[in-house]
């Protein structure tokens, strides 16, 4: 692509060396010269640009490289803030079923213990009638 610019920034060059030799015969009136001198500045001071092109295409380029990347890094962004939303809902449901599990393991423990205390309640009970029973005979 430069090598293309670059030749046909050449080619304009020589054909405005043959138009400059040739325009005094072309143009007769000092209007139409006077045109032609304008546009010949023109040419020529974007000719002297021509030389920034192939900078600004590098540049340009680069810059390219450096939106595709940010493309890149704004969809893997926004990714990871919807895998923590994922991962907080999950820490939230896992810290209900954990209070459901120690609330059951609260009222476990409470029937457990109220079985024990009537189980010995019955054997002391049971004790207590063993003891009358040996009495008794």
């Amino acid at each position: 692509m430069l090598d293309s610019l670059n030749n046909r920034v050449r080619t304009i060059n020589s054909e405005l060396d043959h138009i400059s030799t040739k325009k005094s015969m072309l143009f007769n009136t000092n209007v139409n010269a006077a045109r032609v001198d304008k546009l010949y500045e023109k040419v020529l001071k974007w000719q002297s640009m021509a030389n920034h092109v192939p900078h600004v295409v590098t540049r340009l380029e680069s810059l390219k490289t450096v939106h595709d990347d940010s493309v890149y890094l704004s969809e893997t962004l926004k990714n990871t803030k919807q895998q923590q939303v994922d991962l907080q809902e999950l820490l939230n449901v896992q810290e209900t079923l954990l209070k459901q599990v120690e609330q059951g393991y609260i009222e476990n423990m409470a029937n457990v213990e109220s079985n024990i205390s009537t189980l010995d309640q019955r054997m002391n009970e049971l004790l207590e009638k063993l003891k009358l029973l040996k009495l008794n005979k």
